[in-house]
């Protein structure tokens, strides 16, 4: 199972869980397990045909319960990122570093604590539809809020940009200018 080792994470030396990710994103466990996972296994170069670690494996690891692995994994194939075969386990579909662009959404996020349950899953309900979609053509979506963009998330990593006009303070402008990546500005209406 190359990208699980035995102690620590693969190619890191701090141990945060990225279920603590999953809480920024307000995203599904399975769905921030599925993402980190997708996210480990492109950093290293394995060959298409290289097996992955088991669901039980999985949950253990990441302290998940063995559902949320289960389902995580089951993402990554309906994505096409790997693929099973009963009773010989989870295999990587692909090249491990094969091209999937990762897209960052610089748009406004609200925090739950402020907005009725019913209004904040309208408000983010464009979110979810833009993830899905771009995720149907080997996308990796993620939700970037406007003090993460400012305050040091690494823009270079990704492979594009799409921003709320919203975003578009001058200080905004001048670190989108020096980051060199493709940007698109959009606006809601």
């Amino acid at each position: 199972m190359p990208w699980i080792l035995k102690s620590g994470w693969a190619g890191s030396s701090n141990k945060i869980s990225p279920i603590c990710i999953m809480l920024k994103m307000r995203k599904k466990k399975s769905e921030a397990l599925a993402e980190h996972i997708r996210k480990k296994l492109q950093e290293h170069p394995f060959p298409a045909g290289t097996p992955v670690a088991s669901s039980r494996e999985i949950a253990r690891k990441y302290k998940v319960s063995l559902s949320t692995a289960d389902q995580a994994l089951h993402q990554l194939v309906e994505e096409e990122f790997l693929y099973r075969v009963r009773g010989s386990g989870t295999f990587l579909k692909q090249d491990s570093q094969a091209r999937i662009l990762h897209i960052g959404i610089a748009d406004q996020i609200v925090s739950a604590q402020y907005l009725p349950p019913e209004i904040n899953r309208i408000l983010n309900r464009h979110f979810e539809i833009a993830e899905k979609k771009l995720g149907e053509h080997h996308c990796l979506a993620e939700l970037i809020s406007y003090p993460a963009m400012m305050q040091g998330y690494p823009l270079n990593s990704l492979s594009g940009l799409l921003v709320s006009i919203n975003y578009l303070d001058p200080a905004a402008r001048r670190l989108l200018q020096e980051k060199q990546i493709p940007v698109v500005v959009y606006r809601h209406s």
